[in-house]
């Protein structure tokens, strides 16, 4: 009887260890916002097929404001359009979206105008 009482003890405290060794594995995710966009020349038309050096920008006002997070990433353009994870290169600061924040996008020297509204979606 003691021995089966010191055996179910020593499978416990095993269970107990294995779940402590797998709970300090587990991270909180980083957040992510996934974005979609069109690149467009001067003139209107979209830029070729391939892949393109893009700096997104956070800042806290449509038109000047302070910037609050940037990332520098590469993006594969086809048609005309990208897709990115905001996030997913230099981590965002949950703290940042306690207010409305505008993204601007960087294509080589020249940021595109007008900046967007970052806006809730389901």
């Amino acid at each position: 009887m003691l021995f089966s009482i010191m055996k179910k003890m020593l499978r416990f405290s095993l269970f107990l260890l294995l779940l402590l060794a797998f709970a300090t594995q587990v991270h909180a995710q980083t957040p992510k916002i996934s974005i979609q966009g069109t690149l467009k020349t001067a003139d209107g038309t979209t830029v070729g097929d391939g892949t393109y050096n893009v700096t997104f920008k956070l800042y806290n006002a449509e038109t000047a404001g302070t910037l609050k997070w940037s990332e520098n990433a590469t993006v594969d353009v086809v048609g005309g359009i990208y897709s990115h994870y905001l996030g997913s290169v230099t981590a965002l600061n949950p703290a940042d979206f306690a207010t409305t924040l505008w993204l601007g996008v960087k294509v080589g020297t020249y940021e595109l105008t007008p900046r967007t509204e970052l806006s809730y979606s389901p």
